[in-house]
């Protein structure tokens, strides 16, 4: 059962983003914390696991907002070269 809810915990990031179709593994999840009590570990994990998505999709906006700023100017360059 501890190594149930160990691999539960471990997914909980991606069983949040599923529902409902992660029903299931939830319900394993919640079953399990009631007999390992592994309440702080879950709370632990799923910061570390929401800092860590979060941190990556404002690293991934950051670099699509300077490529298409680049585009922006590289674009503008061309058609002020075009114009008479």
């Amino acid at each position: 059962m501890q190594s149930v809810a160990s691999l539960r915990i471990d997914e909980l990031f991606d069983i949040v983003i599923d529902w409902p179709d992660s029903r299931p593994a939830l319900d394993d999840l919640t079953e399990c914390l009631r007999h390992t009590r592994q309440h702080s570990r879950l709370v632990t994990q799923l910061r570390a696991q929401v800092r860590v998505r979060v941190r990556v999709r404002v690293r991934v906006r950051v670099r699509v907002r300077v490529r298409v700023a680049r585009l922006v100017t590289q674009l503008r360059a061309q058609v002020s070269q075009r114009q008479p």
